[in-house]
């Protein structure tokens, strides 16, 4: 190409381009021939690899859904053995332990208001006041006395 001249230059870049083209064409047409023979065996094959990756994908939405379920399981497990410690801290917080004291000191306490209370009616009692005389009306030439 060095002492060519442009136009066998464009003559070669014409004749290369007519060959790309040629090939390229007989390169469609061998495709389309080989498909055109074996259409059948492709169809069985395209079907087969269709089947193959559909079980692929049932096989794997099986396996996780199993191991979903099982984490599910153990889920449900933990909360079962938290609400069981749960019911066990609770039974114990209920227990006597803490009910006999807390009925004792109420006892007591109920006991010592109602025997000063008893004390001080008793004394007011002394003094000429009887019950009847505490819970009658005031009225006609009754007086309520303060106890």
């Amino acid at each position: 190409l060095g002492g060519s001249t442009p136009a066998a230059v464009a003559r070669l870049m014409a004749r290369d381009w007519r060959r790309i083209q040629e090939r390229f064409v007989e390169g469609c047409n061998a495709t389309q021939r080989f498909y055109e023979r074996r259409q059948t065996l492709i169809t069985a094959a395209a079907t087969a690899a269709s089947c193959l990756a559909a079980w692929w994908t049932y096989t794997s939405r099986v396996k996780h859904q199993a191991q979903l379920e099982e984490r599910l399981k153990q889920i449900h497990d933990d909360v079962a053995k938290a609400k069981e410690v749960q019911r066990v801290k609770t039974e114990e917080s209920q227990s006597m332990g803490y009910t006999l004291p807390l009925f004792g000191a109420s006892f007591l306490a109920g006991y010592f208001l109602g025997a000063r209370h008893g004390f001080r009616a008793g004394n007011a009692m002394g003094k000429g006041n009887t019950v009847k005389s505490m819970l009658a009306p005031a009225g006609k030439g009754h007086k309520a006395q303060a106890p």
